[in-house]
């Protein structure tokens, strides 16, 4: 870490904080100025989601990768930040923390079958993440099951929950990499 760039550290941190934070703030500006119009409709706006891609290495000190472990364990201060701020606003945030994806930039790091294989011993499931493996778990932070139902005065109402309770959260969809 001694000789790592400051350079490098920035691009960590722009890219991993700073981004996601401009992101959300601009999203959370939009969605209160739409949720206001929106008051005076009968049934409520639909619920707000913001889904960040953090990672395994939030969790744990990865050698040689210490200004990007910082920006992912920050991503997951900024998104309770958000979730704490927004919860009752009717956005909720959370993040999504994968270990080595198998995408083409995995194989290319990853590829060599000694390099891979060491790798792989450290998960306990043994694999990497697919890239559907992430995908399904944003999905599901962003999902919104709208149902109708009669409430007590006999008027349809739509129920907006799913993941709407999941709040703050770090799914780490890692195999089990962070748990030893």
């Amino acid at each position: 870490m001694e000789l790592t760039p400051p350079e490098e550290t920035l691009k960590h941190l722009t890219t991993n904080i700073y981004g996601p934070m401009l992101c959300s703030q601009a999203f959370a500006r939009l969605y209160f100025a739409a949720s206001k119009a929106a008051s005076a409709s009968p049934s409520p706006p639909p619920p707000g989601r913001i889904v960040s891609i953090s990672s395994q290495a939030a969790h744990a000190a990865l050698h040689r990768h210490g200004a990007y472990c910082a920006s992912k364990a920050g991503l997951l201060g900024l998104t309770r930040s958000m979730a704490s701020e927004w919860g009752g606003k009717g956005i909720t945030a959370n993040t999504v923390s994968p270990t080595v994806a198998w995408t083409d930039l995995g194989k290319k790091a990853w590829g060599e079958e000694k390099v891979r294989n060491a790798f792989l011993e450290s998960i306990p499931t043994g694999k990497f993440v697919l890239p559907e493996e992430v995908t399904d778990s944003v999905l599901f932070l962003c999902q919104v099951c709208l149902k109708a139902h009669e409430n007590v005065d006999g008027f349809l109402t739509l129920h907006q929950d799913s993941s709407g309770m999941i709040n703050g959260a770090d799914i780490r969809i890692d195999g089990g990499f962070t748990v030893r």
